[in-house]
């Protein structure tokens, strides 16, 4: 029997749990915790607002007065699970939703014509927007959460590894090296990047940045090597 471990606590209704079988078992475990920041300001003048992640809008939008700051601004997040959590969770439909490419989505920003930007994110965010060297238009930060490594105890080597996030990354390889022999996928382009120092065969990556999408390319590419 294989062992599938994603980088990620799975909610119940969760696609990946689908794959559990008598030939799967399907481990989820986040090699992060976070710890949530208070914050009772922000830049008022923003009139585009950046999620950067799913903790993120989970952080921020905890806060209500900030939460109806946002209702009229231009919504903005950087992949397309952070915009389904947004919509699913909150009611909110992000106006410009990232697919991984970073090129991509600066040109949508930019082409948003946006008077101040507010980033809402974590402590240890890779800030990939606002650090390039393209970006011209002004910013503010808004940092809702810090992140933590988490250490797991893994009771075996797990024969396909999904990662999550760069941070996901650097906990999971700080506690375990990735083998020649095990599978490893990464939930976007982002992320595949990261695993760069640490491993150095292919990296599978979804078409969408989303469970559904990987749970189904995992399942073919399980069925098409069997």
């Amino acid at each position: 029997m294989k062992t599938l471990l994603i980088t990620r606590d799975l909610k119940e209704h969760s696609p990946i749990k689908a794959l559990n079988s008598d030939r799967m078992t399907v481990i989820g475990e986040s090699f992060i915790s976070f710890e949530h920041i208070d914050f009772e300001e922000w830049n008022y003048e923003s009139d585009m607002v950046i999620f950067y992640s799913q903790r993120g809008v989970e952080f921020g939008l905890a806060d209500e007065e900030f939460m109806t700051f946002c209702i009229g601004k231009t919504l903005v997040t950087f992949g397309s699970a952070t915009a389904s959590f947004l919509t699913e969770e909150y009611g909110l439909i992000a106006d410009i939703n990232g697919n991984g490419d970073l090129e991509e989505l600066m040109k949508e920003v930019i082409d948003a014509n946006p008077e101040h930007v507010l980033f809402v994110q974590g402590d240890k965010s890779l800030r990939r927007l606002q650090t390039n060297e393209k970006w011209t238009i002004p910013y503010s930060e808004l940092i809702t959460y810090r992140s933590h490594d988490r250490r797991v105890d893994l009771q075996t080597t797990a024969d396909i590894v999904v990662f999550t996030s760069p941070l996901n990354v650097l906990h999971y390889c700080s506690q375990y090296p990735l083998k020649e022999n095990q599978t490893v996928w990464a939930i976007g382009s982002t992320t595949a990047s990261s695993l760069e120092p640490y491993y150095s065969g292919k990296i599978f990556i979804p078409p969408a940045s989303t469970e559904a999408s990987l749970a189904t390319e995992i399942r073919r590419s399980i069925s098409t090597n069997m």
